[in-house]
Formats: structure tokens, sequence, C-alpha cells
């Protein structure tokens, strides 16, 4: 476990220290689109019950995107200078989608609903919109699709690293105790006494001959 922490330790000294920026700001140039109109009656001499398809484009207005750091709320709009300027964030459309690849969000501008995408590594946004045409002088559906280029506007990472040399030295790990069975006593065992050599045998009573025996 101590070895674990070490290792961790030390790669973390090793890693750069980057610090994120909180959310994500991306401007768009005036986007271009083709639009899709069905009228079943209008007044500007227009052809009625059919697919009439267009170009069209917004003129000096330009998309802003803000993906908030949560990751789910994004502030949408689509202005002017003076309106992008005010832009607040207010959350107005919400993240379906988020991967590296693409970022899909949806939610409603001028009562119309909306799903568009951005693609971070292309720096690309596709727009779609559906409505209807309400009131006496037009009545029908339209569909649009825009698509525009666009640039980062998210201030970059801020980037530490350590210089050569320069490493951080780690203090000295603690001396790890003896592990010691459970139970068990942890007095240190008693010396051994030295082994010596076996005492020299008593020497035996030399033999002697018998008593002569009586005359």
């Amino acid at each position: 476990m101590q070895i674990k922490k070490l290792i961790l330790t030390h790669l973390l000294f090793l890693l750069p220290a980057i610090s994120f920026a909180a959310e994500m700001k991306i401007l768009c140039d005036e986007p271009v689109g083709t639009r899709i109109d069905y009228f079943t009656q209008n007044t500007a001499t227009l052809k009625n019950n059919e697919f009439l398809v267009g170009r069209d484009q917004v003129t000096g207005m330009q998309p802003q995107i803000i993906f908030n750091a949560n990751n789910q709320d994004v502030s949408f709009v689509i202005g002017d200078a003076t309106m992008l300027a005010a832009q607040q964030k207010t959350g107005n459309m919400k993240v379906i989608l988020s991967t590296q690849e693409q970022i899909s969000f949806t939610g409603m501008v001028n009562n119309a609903p909306v799903l568009a995408t951005y693609y971070p590594a292309m720096k690309v946004l596709m727009y779609s919109q559906q409505s209807v045409w309400p009131g006496d002088s037009f009545t029908g559906a339209r569909s649009i699709l825009f698509y525009s280029k666009c640039q980062d506007l998210t201030p970059q990472p801020v980037v530490t690293t350590v210089a050569p040399g320069e490493e951080s030295v780690l203090p000295p790990s603690a001396p790890v105790a003896p592990m010691t069975m459970q139970g068990a006593p942890t007095a240190a065992p008693a010396t051994a006494a030295p082994v010596t050599s076996a005492p020299p045998e008593t020497a035996r009573a030399p033999v002697t001959s018998a008593p002569p025996a009586s005359q």
C-alpha cells in the first residue's frame, strides 16, 4: 500500500498542471442556408401546395453559442454585434449529445423548434429550424437549414510544466513496522544460549590388580 501511494504521488508531480475554462464560447460567421417553404395559401403570388426550395441568408447576423460549465445548458442567439454584446447566459437550449466529435443541442427560437450541432474539430455549425406561417396572408410550413464556419473564443488553458532538474524531491518514506501475526507476542525472542563443547568426562579410576590372596 505504501508503494502504491508513492507511485501515485510521483505521477502527480510529473503531470502538467492544467486549468480548464469554465465555459466554451463560439462565434460563427454570417450563416448561409437552404429554405424550404410549403404554402396552402398566400398573397405573394407564390405557388401553393408545392415544395419551394430556395437559398436564404441572414444578412448582418451571426450565431453565438455559449456552452455553460455544467455541459447541459446552452445560451444561443443569432444577431448583430449589439445583440451579441448584450447576450445574457439564458440557457435557452439544452445539450442532448456531447462527444469529442459533436455537441448537439435543441431549444426554441421565436416559437420555432431548433436542432443544432457544433463540430469542435471542424469548427462548423449546422442549424435546422421548423416553423409555420401564421396569419391571414400566409398559411404554410417552413424548414431552414443553416450552415456556418465558426471560431472558438474560449480562453486557452494555462499549462505549467516542470523544467528538467527542478522536479520536486519526495520526502523519505516512514519506516514500516515489521508485520506480526495477529495474537502473537510482539516482544523480541530471547537470545539463544551459545553452543559450547560438552564438559570433559570425569576420568575413570585406574584399574588396579586385585590384592594378593592370603597365604
